[in-house]
């Protein structure tokens, strides 16, 4: 049962002065920095930092691009293009990660083929690159994990919107991916109403600090034809539902529910029930943000919608120890507001909240003002501590965080980027705004500072 919090939002009058930068990348496509369902796109190594995104300054198309910032000597290198993509689709996102004899991988153009996969010809540069084996036949959303014994893991879906969810291994992060027999997820396999043949689900997830146990946050994506029931309107692709997790058990591939159980792979959208977090009441939802307690607990920022789907709320939900608690904590414009949750200890938490005007104007796929907030008491209520706005007049969404390649969270880094509005980047294109080019602008943060 979901306990809610008095919908009193306490925020600080003044928050910390908002400091100024220049991007350090221009012309990105829409999600130029994706949201949180992939990933790695920034990469700690050996004191650099190595990003990954999409843009391109000639056509609109969203090309995979590198580039690295010393963070030693407080420059960039030159931005190098990866390859090319078949057309505007920014499912296309690059993603990166080294492997344990120290070349770089990317893998890109990934939207239910096997995508394009390049590995680096020299250990620990990213100048020049080759073609590398297919890691997978199908591959959508990729999110690279560092998992025990520093073996990589790829987390994604297999197929289309109802597609499974489903993960590889491999020991040395460059050959040799391990099938997974069995999927994770597969919300429309036995279906036990008439709506389940077309259930899909969005996945976010973690790796706890032991790299045995992979945490999974996703909601239910009803892909059917029929009107959301709570507004009577066709929300088409933001039908996406309620708040579910679950725990998968690396070494023997076993999975439990929210209250421990263990559970038949795959869970499908029926038996999704055993590990319902939040029943939004077809209130829509979408991935949440996702990182565990000192206990290792899961806690979530998930965005969900009120009064109307462009009236959306940031809820912090964790339990403890008897029911889940729901405790609101800003407004937002839509459920593709990206959030970023941070665990400090003692109590503390950060969330980086991308915050909508509520009456304005909302992008397709979200996007507005940049905001940190802060819990000092186990998130019971939170402040706003400051607002990243490092080119005013710019909407931002997907903040990321920076990560090393045996996934560690470089505190204090953050990653996003911006672009000029009031409509998102692919609406202005498919729309044929004349003169326009990819408007995406890339950020690098750090601790107030831009680099």
């Amino acid at each position: 049962m979901i306990i809610s919090a008095v919908e009193s939002l306490k925020s600080q009058a003044t928050p910390a002065e908002t400091a100024r930068g220049k991007p350090f990348a221009c012309h990105g496509s829409e999600k130029m920095i994706y949201d949180l369902r992939m990933g790695p796109q920034a990469l700690w190594h050996e004191n650099k930092i190595y990003i990954v995104y999409q843009a391109d300054s000639l056509k609109n198309v969203g090309s995979p691009f590198i580039v690295s910032y010393d963070t030693q000597a407080g420059r960039w290198s030159e931005p190098l293009q990866l390859g090319e993509v078949t057309g505007y689709d920014h499912h296309f996102a690059p993603v990166l990660w080294l492997d344990r004899e120290g070349f770089f991988h990317v893998l890109y153009h990934c939207h239910g083929g096997s995508g394009k996969h390049l590995v680096s010809k020299e250990k620990n540069s990213i100048t020049s690159w080759k073609v590398a084996g297919m890691i997978s036949k199908s591959i959508s959303y990729p999110k690279i994990l560092t998992v025990q014994k520093g073996k990589r893991l790829l987390y994604h879906r297999v197929f289309g919107h109802m597609g499974y969810w489903t993960y590889l291994l491999s020991g040395d992060g460059s050959s040799s991916w391990r099938f997974q027999t069995e999927p994770v997820t597969d919300f429309d396999q036995k279906p036990e109403s008439n709506f389940d043949p077309w259930a899909g689900s969005y996945h976010s997830a973690i790796i706890d600090s032991s790299g045995e146990n992979l945490h999974i946050a996703f909601v239910y994506k009803d892909d059917s034809d029929r009107p959301n029931p709570r507004y009577n309107s066709h929300l088409g692709k933001d039908k996406r539902y309620n708040l579910y997790y679950l725990k998968l058990a690396l070494n023997t591939g076993e999975v439990f529910s929210v209250k421990g159980k263990k559970l038949e792979r795959p869970v499908t959208r029926a038996a999704a029930c055993q590990c319902i977090v939040l029943d939004s009441e077809y209130r829509i939802t979408n991935m949440p943000s996702l990182a565990l307690d000192e206990r290792g607990n899961p806690a979530f920022i998930l965005p969900m919608s009120d009064s109307s789907p462009e009236d959306c709320l940031f809820h912090f939900i964790k339990s403890d120890g008897i029911s889940w608690k729901k405790i609101p904590i800003t407004r937002t414009n839509s459920i593709w507001a990206g959030s970023y949750l941070i665990n400090r200890g003692s109590g503390r938490w950060i969330a980086f909240l991308t915050i909508g005007k509520v009456d304005g104007e909302v992008p397709l796929y979200g996007g507005g003002e940049l905001q940190r907030w802060e819990s000092e008491n186990g998130g019971l209520s939170w402040f706003l501590e400051a607002k990243l706005d490092p080119e005013p007049g710019l909407l931002y969404n997907n903040p990321t965080p920076v990560v090393t390649a045996e996934g560690k969270t470089m505190e204090g880094w953050l990653l996003f980027y911006g672009w000029e509005g009031p409509r998102g980047i692919q609406e202005q294109i498919r729309d044929k705004v004349p003169g326009l080019i990819n408007s995406g602008k890339a950020f690098l943060w750090q601790d107030g500072e831009y680099k």
